[in-house]
């Protein structure tokens, strides 16, 4: 077993001692649903399964050893109950870099750690995942899997550890450069997964920083020279409350904080400031691999907008794509404004194919259709193409236009493109359809907090002090839907719709700057 690392991020904390865990916003007493009960939703179980807890600051050394110790007795590799959602590879990977950071963390402090049960256990747990590596999977499943061999090579001294090192810092290579986008941005789309891909980038840069000899050279490199391109992307994506946009699948809470990440990456010297579209004074920025672009308005306490006028995600794994083609959220005053729906769930139902769906998204709708075909749970058919972006700005105002061919499941498919033109105290969104659709209807979710009232033709949102006058040359009604803030997490809040005319709208918002 090797030395002390103390770096990385705490966790909030999930286990109240004795039985009782708190994941998605649901509680349950261990003791009564079990480690792998089918009645309880996947997600659960799998958070059941990872052990983030372990590191909450709140948790005692006594009650993480009992814990620990439980898991091992009831959750066998061979016999009655063996395997199941604890022994699948993902939640493995994560349980073994959590168990392993936990007993560094306890180690710096004084404590004792991982029994010797303990660490036999991880070593069966990595031999196991080492034969079980997530590669029809990929992504972020295969990321987390050489993760958890590379963290297990480093800590044990198994005669296996040096393959398992070398298997990780492989498999990490060619998964860096392939899940890394030449603008920063993670290649699956998602903030939320950018942001715990950024976190295992930097806990990687911890490993080797504790660990310097037994970690690739080559590695460490690629890891350090992408820091400034990640954090850089995900201060874009970041609203002025800290949280991220909600493109794709992106649950506000789960690990997306960024002055956590800032603080990390400082304290494994990344001590230049990073550049950001946070800090820039231009109206507009765009990251053309990734598809997201900035735009702000009026300073600090001004309007930030946050658009995603790209492809719905790589062709080979969509699964955490949304249908939000041409969406958007907007803060104002340094509250959130316009909200995309958000993710609540994982399960395959209705709701789970409403929030992925275009009507839960700020962006246009033809004939109740998505503009790229999502289904299950993780699925997705005919996809967006032929998309482009462009924009204009100078050091005031600016101005954003994306375009997309979809709908392919209207037969023939349409072309929709949408401009944003932003200057202190309005913004001023046109649309434009090309192909043949019996009805356009375009959204804006409102964020909880605002008073919506019709006023005259058009909508007015009053909060504190600020008061914001929305209208549209087509026809204005209000509905009622739900914002997924996070996982198990859904508040309803009203919703400004747009009904299209003809084939163009133009939408107008404005607020006392």
């Amino acid at each position: 077993m090797s030395g002390v690392s103390a770096e990385g991020m705490a966790r909030p904390g999930s286990f109240v001692p004795p039985d009782t865990f708190t994941f998605l916003h649901v509680t349950h007493q261990l003791s009564r649903v079990g480690w792998d009960s089918a009645a309880i939703p996947r997600l659960w179980r799998y958070q059941l399964h990872y052990f983030d807890g372990l590191l909450a600051p709140s948790l005692s050394e006594g009650d993480a050893i009992e814990w620990v110790a439980r898991w091992i007795r009831e959750n066998p590799l061979e016999g009655p109950g063996r395997g199941g959602t604890a022994w699948e590879p993902y939640p493995t990977s994560l349980r073994i870099v959590n168990w392993i950071r936990w007993h560094w963390h306890c180690r710096a402090s004084g404590g004792v750690g991982l029994g010797v049960s303990a660490v036999s256990s991880l070593a069966q747990q990595a031999a196991w995942l080492s034969k079980r590596l997530e590669h029809h999977l990929l992504g972020n499943h295969l990321w987390a899997n050489a993760k958890a061999l590379l963290f297990a090579g480093v800590f044990l001294d198994a005669p296996e550890a040096t393959r398992w090192r070398a298997t990780g810092a492989r498999l990490l290579l060619r998964e860096l450069v392939e899940q890394t986008l030449s603008d920063g941005g993670h290649f699956e789309l998602s903030p939320m997964y950018h942001a715990v891909f950024t976190e295992d980038v930097l806990d990687l840069l911890a490993l080797s920083k504790a660990y310097p000899d037994m970690v690739a050279g080559e590695l460490v490199s690629a890891l350090r020279a992408r820091v400034p391109g990640l954090l850089d992307f995900l201060r874009a994506l970041t609203h002025p409350d800290g949280l991220p946009g909600q493109f794709n699948d992106t649950a506000l809470g789960e690990g997306t904080n960024l002055a956590g990440l800032m603080a990390y990456a400082a304290r494994l010297g990344f001590v230049e400031k990073v550049a950001s579209a946070a800090d820039s004074p231009v109206a507009v920025r765009l990251w053309p691999d990734s598809g997201y672009a900035r735009l702000v308005a009026g300073g600090a306490g001004g309007a930030v907008v946050l658009a995603d006028v790209g492809r719905a995600g790589p062709d080979y794994i969509p699964g955490h794509a949304h249908a939000d083609a041409l969406s958007f959220e907007m803060s104002l005053g340094g509250r959130r404004l316009f909200v995309n729906g958000g993710t609540s769930t994982y399960e395959a139902c209705a709701e789970r194919l409403r929030q992925r769906g275009t009507s839960a998204h700020n962006t246009v709708c033809l004939d109740g259709a998505d503009s790229s075909e999502v289904w299950s749970s993780f699925r997705l058919g005919r996809r967006v193409k032929e998309v482009h972006a462009s924009f204009d700005a100078d050091d005031s105002a600016g101005s954003l236009t994306g375009s997309f061919l979809g709908f392919h499941v209207l037969g023939r498919p349409v072309r929709h493109q949408r401009t944003w033109s932003l200057k202190p105290g309005e913004l001023v969104i046109d649309d434009q359809l090309d192909g043949q659709f019996k009805t356009a209807e375009a959204r804006l979710h409102v964020a909880p907090g605002w008073i919506v009232r019709q006023a005259g033709f058009g909508v007015e949102l009053v909060s504190d002090e600020l008061c914001v006058q929305v209208s549209t040359t087509g026809v204005l009604s209000l509905e009622r839907s739900i914002w997924a803030r996070g996982f198990g997490e859904n508040i309803a809040i009203d919703v400004i719709s747009i009904r299209f005319t003809g084939k163009k709208c133009r939408c107008v918002v404005r607020w006392n700057a």
